[in-house]
């Protein structure tokens, strides 16, 4: 018995806990596998916005969070609705979103590329802001207004 016991004490921390969590923000839901890290942000309308990352129902996890997509339903995406996501190492943004919220990707410095869909009008301000490994960004010419200290800090 005593051998079984330790085999089992041995073998839960080889074991890895995935685990999909989702919730409802605005008009969409999200839903986010632990296992492959992608936050995915489905439905139609707008996201709810928040006053900080501490608001987000993704905030205790996070630190899980290695890709964003946002799917085509999803117009408007929240004040700092991904703010924080230091892991976060994509973003794939549906075609149909028309607004980037305030420091909706803020301080996501891991985050290498994004391509801006052509149908947005607006980047509020500090949306972008201390995304330092962004190499690469398209901005569509539909865009116009760019809100203050959009892009601060991206290299």
């Amino acid at each position: 018995m005593k051998r079984i016991c330790l085999f089992f004490a041995l073998l839960i921390p080889l074991i890895s806990f995935a685990a999909e969590y989702r919730g409802t923000t605005g008009e969409c839901t999200w839903s986010l596998d632990t296992k492959l890290g992608i936050l995915t942000i489905s439905g139609t309308g707008s996201m709810d916005n928040y006053g900080s990352l501490k608001e987000q129902p993704w905030y205790d996890y996070r630190f899980s969070v290695k890709s964003i997509k946002v799917e085509n339903g999803v117009k408007k995406i929240g004040n700092y609705a991904f703010c924080g996501l230091s892991k976060a190492t994509t973003a794939e943004l549906g075609s149909n979103v028309v607004s980037i919220g305030k420091s909706a990707f803020e301080k996501c410095i891991s985050l290498s590329s994004v391509n801006i869909p052509a149908k947005v009008t607006n980047i509020l301000s500090r949306s972008f802001f201390g995304c330092s490994s962004i190499s690469y960004i398209t901005i569509p010419k539909n865009v116009k207004a760019i809100g203050g200290s959009a892009f601060y800090e991206c290299i």
